[in-house]
């Protein structure tokens, strides 16, 4: 994987809500990691504002 593949350096656009954020930071592998946050997180006990939320 590049740099340029893992949107590490991703700065959220004025006006840009957390899940086009999430999406543009995660992109393509977003909804794998909402499954693994609902696996293995399910009442959200780790979560802060960048936070993956779980699928669903």
């Amino acid at each position: 994987m590049s740099r340029a593949d893992n949107h590490a350096d991703a700065v959220p656009r004025e006006g840009m809500n957390r899940r086009e954020f999430l999406a543009l930071c995660a992109a393509g592998v977003l909804p794998r990691l909402q499954r693994i946050k609902a696996a293995y997180d399910p009442g959200n006990l780790f979560h802060f504002n960048q936070s993956i939320p779980a699928a669903g």
